[in-house]
């Protein structure tokens, strides 16, 4: 209320004049507020390229990338400067090195958008960067999208992890399902192959991990040996991150073993799928 009146003091608020100062006022500060966000001032691009925007006129600099289309800057908030810029292909820092394994990355210098930049809501010094299929070759190699997470923690950018699998259509799939129906009797199972077509144990949990967190309401894991040994081993590492979702069990290939052996190492239901044929 006395804002109102000290503005009533000195203008008339039903005046034209009134409205068009109090416009000029608010394009001053949305002005402001927009020139002090500087972390996109630094680009890099093409063939060793870049410009950087924070000395008012644009300026050239020089990088590594070497990229025909894909390209992705990372810069301090605060200052505008570099702290890591990417073709897909490798990860450098402000210095102009490959951050150590960031040589590795699973995209490529042909993708439109071959990676962004997000940072950890969590945690200033941390961000992660989102990959995208490398399209050199149509169709491309791999497919599928990855991300790694980055510390900024001085004295220079290290990766904590690195192209760790994004499930993504699948997982859409499970979360599309599970909208879909009309009553929690129906229950959406998610089935893992990785054993099966050997990509391995840690394959196996990571897509366990993003069917569980799409929302499956169990996960049933196949597995062609003779022994339960590998499912089993499974159901361990599982069961220290999902103590209660559901875990189903096909022992089609190691039919020697009972029900109550499966139930003592974490399973909760068992199909019998061929055992009677």
């Amino acid at each position: 209320m006395f804002f109102c009146n000290l503005l009533s003091m000195i203008f008339d608020l039903n005046s034209n004049a009134f409205m068009y100062k109090l416009l000029l006022l608010f394009c001053f500060i949305a002005a402001s507020n927009l020139y002090a966000q500087i972390e996109n001032a630094t680009w890099y691009f093409g063939k060793f390229g870049g410009l950087k925007f924070t000395a008012g006129n644009p300026f050239p600099i020089t990088g590594k990338i070497d990229t025909w289309e894909g390209c992705a800057v990372y810069s301090d908030p605060i200052t505008g400067d570099p702290l890591l810029y990417t073709d897909g292909k490798k990860l450098w820092n402000s210095s102009n090195t490959v951050v150590p394994g960031g040589d590795t990355l699973k995209s490529g210098i042909s993708s439109s958008q071959c990676a962004i930049f997000v940072p950890d809501p969590g945690n200033p010094k941390r961000v992660y960067l989102f990959t995208t299929p490398d399209l050199t070759f149509i169709p491309p190699s791999d497919p599928r999208g990855f991300f790694s997470y980055i510390s900024l923690e001085t004295p220079s950018p290290s990766m904590l992890s690195a192209n760790t699998m994004l499930a993504a259509d699948f997982s859409e799939k499970i979360t599309a399902a599970r909208a879909a129906r009309v009553s929690t009797n129906f229950m959406v199972i998610a089935r893992i192959e990785s054993l099966i077509l050997e990509k391995g144990m840690t394959d196996a949990i990571e897509r366990a991990r993003h069917y569980a967190e799409a929302g499956a309401d169990g996960i049933m894991i196949h597995s062609r040996k003779n022994t339960p040994d590998e499912v089993f081993e499974f159901a361990r590492l599982f069961r220290c991150e999902f103590k209660d979702l559901p875990l189903v069990s096909v022992p089609t290939s190691y039919n020697q073993t009972t029900e109550v052996n499966l139930a003592e190492n974490g399973f909760n239901l068992v199909i019998y799928a061929n055992q009677l044929l």
